[in-house]
């Protein structure tokens, strides 16, 4: 029972900001001894279904405009997906590489937390999409990150974007949720490829586990993308980067 609480939850806190939640997942399935075989793809299939509601409701509801779709989402998956799949076939064990990236987000943390406690009001206007060649770079080293973590790359996109002023905090919650599900789904592809969806054993609560996810996540991007401020935000994802640096240092 509270292995499924903590499921929802981390839907339904992930889904704020547009994440799917994998980087929760698996921190989650670490905790409650899941099969280690087991835990990859079964967060990449829920992120996939997360991921798929969070893009309709904050690309629904106007947070996507043509411009950044054009000339900053497509380019970076364009890049990233090439690279997801590289970084899925990879079989890293470095933990110093754990370590640097659990480091870097829990910095990021740090400022989004401070930020929102400090900032009251969301004043910052002078956002602007980063060139070609930083899209590029940038699309092929998250598309890589996303592969060997075994996570859509939100995680990492989303403290990026905002701390370098690339985009509205909306918007970059809408441009993730889309980036997360191609990713997502590259992965899947990848995975299958390498391995079989026959090893995951669809009667052991799969479906239960998609029943909850798509639920909570429906709950939590709709307040997302319509009730809650950009402050609050920023405080949910705090949390959410926290959690996944936890997940990368000890997992």
């Amino acid at each position: 029972m509270l292995y499924f609480i903590g499921i929802a939850l981390i839907a339904f806190l992930y889904s704020i900001v547009g994440h799917a939640g994998a980087s929760g997942y698996i921190a989650c399935m670490v905790i409650f001894d899941k099969p280690v075989s087991l835990i990859k793809p079964t967060a990449l299939i829920l992120n996939l279904a997360a991921s798929t509601l969070n893009s309709i409701r904050f690309c629904g509801d106007g947070h996507l405009k043509k411009y950044t779709l054009v000339n900053f989402l497509i380019p970076i998956l364009l890049v990233s997906i090439p690279s997801t799949i590289v970084g899925g076939n990879l079989n890293i064990t470095d933990t110093l590489l754990r370590y640097f990236l659990s480091l870097i987000l829990f910095l990021s943390g740090i400022r989004f937390l401070i930020t929102s406690l400090i900032i009251k009001n969301n004043t910052i206007t002078d956002y602007k999409l980063p060139s070609k060649i930083v899209i590029f770079f940038t699309g092929s080293i998250l598309g890589l990150l996303s592969g060997i973590t075994g996570t859509g790359g939100g995680i990492f996109l989303t403290p990026l974007s905002i701390l370098l002023k690339w985009m509205p905090l909306k918007t970059t919650a809408a441009a993730s949720s889309v980036f997360i599900f191609f990713n997502s789904l590259v992965g899947i592809i990848t995975w299958q490829t390498i391995n079989n969806f026959s090893k995951i054993n669809f009667t052991s609560n799969i479906f239960l586990h998609l029943i909850i996810v798509l639920f909570f996540a429906f709950c939590g991007s709709s307040l997302g993308s319509r009730t809650f401020d950009d402050n609050f935000i920023k405080k949910i994802i705090s949390f959410i980067i926290f959690l996944a640096s936890f997940k990368l240092a000890f997992a």
